[in-house]
């Protein structure tokens, strides 16, 4: 089990006031596009004060277990039967393996009208509420850095991350088939996506994936670990960070003072619209597994002073692979 001694020195930006917030929103987002994620010390740990952060990122997208405002509350909750106590204390308390949010969300929802691209969010956000008693330590992996080591390694292997059919994702209802481990978005930028409980590989490329994982993106070198504090915010790019958990102890007599945390998945800013083949208005019966995580007030404009750069940013030269 990590202990809380052994977490990295990670800077951590203090916000006394929304005004002082407001200030350093700028120095905010260089953060991020610089190490891929940041972390704020708020002024409270409330719920309006994290939604009104969150907003500066882009529009919350919605969540199954979002409330109405789209915050996701992270704590445990004690199972209504008995026989499922071990599982939730396993579920509950367990390492929580390096990964991105949103893997299996690959399809389409109804939006103002118009059929768009479901797409995993763009941010994850993370508010601590109540620390957990012991352990809960963050882990933060940059896979930038892995990715253009492993063009220079081990080509051969980013071959086979790279092809579309290489992983599928289930979570219930909705399924991410023939993903890549790594996803060009556009040129010069691509997307880690990985999850590796929800994951199943092609036969012919587990050997390689299982390699660049275990090797690379799972290798305990190259993590950052932090102990998020009351009122803290951890702010992830999820095109481009890996971020989990280690085990938590917590009292099993009273849920309620276990660790809290906060959620919120922001939408990717960047809509792509499908087109219709025919001019008929879109079933909306025909997207309601998806429905459910569209963009909240996507009508209000967000806080945005400016875009953000998100994802994996490098331009590689591999000969036998072509770039879609």
């Amino acid at each position: 089990m990590i202990n809380t001694t052994d977490a990295s020195k990670i800077d951590v930006i203090n916000c006394s006031n929304r005004e002082d917030f407001e200030h350093k929103i700028i120095s905010i987002y260089e953060q991020v596009e610089r190490d891929g994620f940041v972390i704020i010390q708020a002024w409270d740990a409330s719920k309006e004060t994290f939604k009104d952060i969150a907003e500066f990122f882009g529009h919350i997208q919605n969540h199954p277990n979002a409330d109405e405002l789209g915050i996701i509350k992270v704590k445990p909750e004690r199972p209504k039967k008995a026989e499922a106590y071990e599982r939730f204390i396993s579920k509950t308390s367990g390492n929580f393996w390096p990964h991105t949010d949103g893997v299996y969300l690959d399809g389409f929802c109804v939006l103002n009208d118009q059929v768009v691209r479901v797409k995993p969010p763009i941010f994850v956000m993370l508010q601590c509420v109540r620390p957990a008693q012991e352990g809960g330590v963050s882990t933060l992996v940059d896979t930038q850095e892995i990715f253009k080591q492993l063009w220079i390694e081990n080509p051969e292997l980013i071959k086979i991350a790279i092809q579309p059919r290489t992983i599928s994702h289930c979570a219930e209802k909705h399924f991410s088939s023939y993903s890549p481990l790594f996803e060009q978005l556009s040129e010069g930028r691509w997307r880690v996506r990985l999850r590796t409980d929800l994951m199943y590989i092609e036969p012919w490329a587990y050997s390689s994936v299982k390699h660049v994982i275990e090797n690379y993106l799972h290798n305990p070198k190259v993590r950052k670990l932090h102990l998020l504090k009351e009122g803290q915010i951890l702010i992830v790019d999820n095109y481009r960070m890996l971020h989990g958990r280690n085990e938590i102890t917590f009292d099993v007599d009273d849920i309620n003072k276990s660790r809290l945390l906060h959620k919120a998945w922001i939408w990717d800013t960047s809509i792509d619209y499908l087109c219709p083949f025919r001019d008929v208005p879109p079933d909306p019966n025909s997207f309601k597994a998806f429905d459910m995580h569209h963009p909240l007030n996507i009508d209000k404009p967000n806080q945005m002073p400016r875009p953000i750069k998100t994802g994996i940013y490098f331009q590689p030269k591999l000969e036998g692979v072509t770039y879609v």
